[in-house]
């Protein structure tokens, strides 16, 4: 099969560029990643013209571009998947490594609380994989991945803390989860990421199983302009047996407008364009407070005395 490596058509899904080479005449199509991370060729329409179609890493495309423009043919050699040997590989992602994904879902809720209350691992995850004929292994991604990862996480801080309290659990995975920087794909940006895509961030299960200070809150949610809630309480409980000492302030973080204009969550599709417009500059508080924690007075430790009456066997 001869390759011929063309112009990256961000602009245009993989159906219209699959269309647009049917017409040309093409019978294979192989598409590669815009990043150095794996990727599945999706969007592709059922065609009788249609033999064949797949998708090569950015790397391998860059090496085909390379040869081409100097001049030379390429020509690769396919087997047959009935017959092809399965190969596993592993590339680093210098890219969005840790980051948020770009099919992440965005918050906030309808009311305007703070969704979603944190990130968890979710995009090229290695797991378990059910088929028929056995169980097997897959790397995929969404929620299907993230879901499990934060059910596992609320099951080990139910061992390691001894509850199973849901409020608790989401709490401590909120006030100890690491915020991360804002990505659009591609690049990572000086700022942190938007609350309305990460919450407080990815979460840090083994901190929140052995973090002595303990919030009872996992967010404070502003509201809008006219609805505006200027004042919040909560609750820090000092849980070891030292004192500790803590400085409240503020980390600042993009944020996005979701108004009029180009990046406007369309009322009849319900989508926007990625990535969004970041508004500048970012808000800053100042002057944090320091608050010094005396360790929590343990719990006092009630004896009492049972006097046991004897009285006559039960009888069934």
């Amino acid at each position: 099969m001869r390759v011929q490596p063309l112009d990256d058509l961000n602009a245009c899904s993989n159906a219209d560029k699959t269309k647009a080479l049917l017409a040309a005449g093409a019978k294979y199509v192989l598409f590669y990643s815009l990043s150095e991370t794996t990727a599945i060729a999706d969007g592709t329409q059922p065609d009788p013209s249609l033999v064949g179609t797949g998708m090569v890493t950015a790397a391998q495309a860059a090496t085909w571009v390379c040869l081409v423009n100097g001049g030379h043919k390429i020509v690769v050699n396919l087997v047959g998947i009935s017959s092809a040997e399965p190969t596993v590989y592993s590339v680093p992602n210098t890219q969005s490594g840790g980051l948020a994904a770009r099919s992440s879902s965005w918050g906030l809720s309808q009311e305007l609380d703070i969704k979603p209350q944190f990130a968890a691992l979710g995009q090229s995850i290695v797991s378990t994989w059910l088929q028929s004929g056995g169980g097997s292994y897959r790397v995929d991604s969404g929620t299907s991945m993230a879901s499990p990862f934060v059910a596992a996480a609320y099951a080990l801080l139910a061992e390691a803390r001894g509850t199973h309290d849901p409020a608790l659990r989401a709490n401590l995975l909120s006030s100890t989860a690491s915020p991360v920087l804002w990505s659009d794909g591609r690049r990572p940006a000086t700022a942190l990421a938007p609350v309305a895509q990460q919450g407080a961030g990815l979460i840090q299960v083994y901190n929140a199983a052995f973090v002595s200070a303990t919030v009872n809150v996992s967010s404070f949610a502003l509201n809008d302009t006219d609805h505006f809630i200027s004042r919040h309480l909560f609750t820090l409980t000092n849980n070891s047996t030292q004192e500790v000492s803590y400085n409240l302030g503020h980390l600042p973080a993009a944020t996005v407008y979701f108004s009029s204009g180009s990046y406007l969550v369309d009322p009849d599709e319900f989508s926007a364009s990625f990535p969004p417009s970041l508004p500048r500059p970012f808000f800053r508080l100042h002057n944090p407070l320091f608050l010094p924690l005396r360790p929590r007075p343990p719990r006092p430790s009630f004896f009492y005395r049972h006097r046991r009456h004897l009285s006559a066997p039960c009888r069934s």
